[in-house]
């Protein structure tokens, strides 16, 4: 980490091997915005592609396979009342779990981190260990986490980036290349603060 990096949130998901999903969140700082748990969820969806092996078929399989469930979730507008699971049809693939459970599972983690205007950092920790559909299920699973911690105009900015994002997948952006890994979520972020107003950032006074 960089000496002037500054955590904004963090996340932890805890993947079961019985589909169970326990997600715990974190804002280090009292002043941080819910708009950087929408950031935060772009990253990881943009990070959780890139490490699919572009080489290996059925790892494109699965990452074409994330995109087109999110683009199902996001077909129509997703707030703190939609069931995830159940827009996309995956009740028996994720399981959101209300309490900690003994046995966790795997342990994805992960912090988005401040380091100038407009430019954050995620770094995550995702265990070798964790299968395939664990590592893919995860994002709706955090995507339905976070939808209560966010406020009206954070429903409007997360439906249209996760839409321009969505939008860069299909149309060829591929989320391979190391450099869609920032520019494909901080575009759709940025074109969506400018759409319903551009939020405060968590550092000004």
């Amino acid at each position: 980490m960089g000496p002037n990096w500054v955590p904004l949130v963090s996340a932890q998901v805890h993947a079961g091997e019985d589909h169970h999903y326990y997600i715990s969140l974190q804002r280090h700082h009292p002043q941080v915005q819910p708009f950087e748990f929408v950031r935060l969820l772009l990253h990881y969806y943009a990070r959780v592609l890139f490490l699919f092996d572009p080489s290996d078929a059925r790892m494109i399989q699965s990452a074409r396979g994330l995109v087109d469930l999110m683009r199902i979730i996001f077909s129509r507008k997703v707030d703190a009342e939609c069931s995830v699971s159940q827009r996309a049809g995956i009740q028996g693939n994720m399981t959101l779990l209300s309490s900690e459970p003994q046995k966790k599972g795997r342990a994805i983690s992960m912090t988005l981190y401040y380091l100038s205007r407009d430019k954050v950092y995620l770094k995550a920790d995702i265990p070798r260990e964790a299968s395939v559909d664990q590592v893919v299920y995860s994002v709706p699973a955090l995507l339905e986490h976070i939808l209560p911690e966010l406020d009206g105009r954070s429903v409007n900015v997360l439906n249209y980036a996760m839409g321009r994002m969505n939008e860069a997948y299909k149309g060829g952006r591929s989320f391979s290349e190391l450099r869609n890994l920032s520019e494909i979520p901080v575009e759709a972020f940025q074109a969506a603060a400018q759409l319903f107003g551009q939020p405060p950032s968590s550092h000004e006074r």
